[in-house]
């Protein structure tokens, strides 16, 4: 992937070391097949990047205070998160929704958790949040793992959008070489309503001028 040969060449010229695998695409058959399995409601954008990129990458690289790390999902990883993915949304349905989502808030709680039935995650943070694909739209989105505690009172949504692609969303963080960002990304939220690959958030130190 281009991307990533961008991020090594750019580090090798500051001597930093970089680990890096990457898995072959996969065939249009093979990819095809997996998810007229799995989940044949898949969007488009999701198969084409198995098939045109790679079936997953691992990348690791540490300087001083700083360090990226990005290991993105092979199709199995996508599978196996969704399952389990699932099971949280279930818990949800079955154990949280009466307890913690306000009456006047159920019909949007709904909303919520049928757009969650198609997520499967990507990145988990330290607190328990997750970026996560949605498997239907093709978007990348940010989940809070307690939007249901309080729902109505201290939370009123979930799956932030973050990009439209899986292909957008790594131009945009390899930008900055998949350096870890200045806080947690549920605070970048907060502060910026939205989610931003700037200056402001990532170290610029890192960045790849394009």
């Amino acid at each position: 992937m281009k991307l990533l040969k961008n991020i090594e060449s750019f580090l090798k010229k500051k001597d930093i070391d970089i680990e890096l695998e990457i898995s072959k695409p996969l065939p249009k058959s093979e990819v095809d097949k997996f998810f007229d399995k799995f989940y044949p409601k898949v969007h488009l954008s999701i198969k084409s990047f198995y098939i045109e990129n790679c079936n997953g990458f691992s990348l690791y690289w540490e300087h001083g205070n700083d360090c990226g790390n990005m290991e993105f999902d092979s199709l199995t990883d996508i599978q196996e998160g969704y399952a389990e993915f699932q099971e949280y949304v279930a818990f949800i349905i079955n154990n949280a929704y009466e307890n913690c989502i306000e009456d006047q808030y159920k019909n949007q709680a709904n909303d919520i958790l049928e757009r969650m039935k198609n997520w499967s995650p990507l990145r988990y943070e330290g607190n328990g949040d997750s970026i996560i694909l949605d498997l239907k739209t093709g978007e990348i989105l940010f989940n809070f793992h307690d939007w249901f505690d309080g729902f109505g009172t201290l939370k009123k949504n979930n799956g932030i959008f973050i990009s439209k692609s899986i292909t957008e969303y790594l131009d945009n963080w390899s930008n900055y070489c998949f350096v870890e960002p200045k806080n947690l990304i549920d605070d970048l939220i907060f502060e910026n309503k939205k989610i931003s690959f700037n200056d402001l958030n990532f170290n610029k130190e890192f960045k790849i001028e394009k």
